[in-house]
């Protein structure tokens, strides 16, 4: 009897060890959510990103600008985690930043101010530069963009 008794629990236990230790995003509550380093409220479903650590904390930011600053402000050597973004034309679809592309155009303010938003493949943000000229970049070339500016 004492047996069956503790399969159920073992079973719970593993459930929820599996459900901590997620990788992945989880939906932003627009709205409600602020900004992990600027801390605004999260409010345009363009722009939400988030970093997910490796022990599963999960930062949100309402642009991608935050969400750059913050990493290379808090990062630690060791824990690189999943950095995730949200895509312009397909609002609260979340894809990894490093798998990206981006546009600087300032025909598509963001909402830090430096105008960038981010795309799932290469037609989707060649589309969105033939309507709204701008510059693609890739996330190394992101990264580096905002740290030059260094406004925030």
């Amino acid at each position: 009897m004492l047996r069956s008794n503790r399969f159920p629990a073992l079973l719970s236990l593993l459930s929820l060890l599996v459900w901590s230790c997620t990788s992945g995003p989880e939906p932003i509550a627009y709205g409600q959510d602020e900004c992990a380093h600027c801390r605004m409220g999260i409010t345009d479903r363009r722009f939400g990103s988030e970093w997910v650590t490796e022990k599963g904390k999960i930062y949100k930011f309402d642009s991608i600008e935050c969400l750059v600053k913050y990493y290379h402000q808090q990062k630690s050597a060791n824990d690189q985690g999943t950095i995730w973004v949200t895509t312009f034309d397909q609002p609260e679809t979340f894809i990894p930043a490093k798998d990206a592309r981006y546009l600087r155009s300032e025909k598509r303010p963001s909402p830090m101010g430096l105008f960038l938003s981010a795309y799932n493949g290469n037609i989707a943000v060649e589309n969105a530069q033939k309507e709204n000229s701008g510059d693609i970049m890739s996330w190394e070339q992101l990264k580096a963009y905002i740290e030059k500016e260094n406004r925030f």
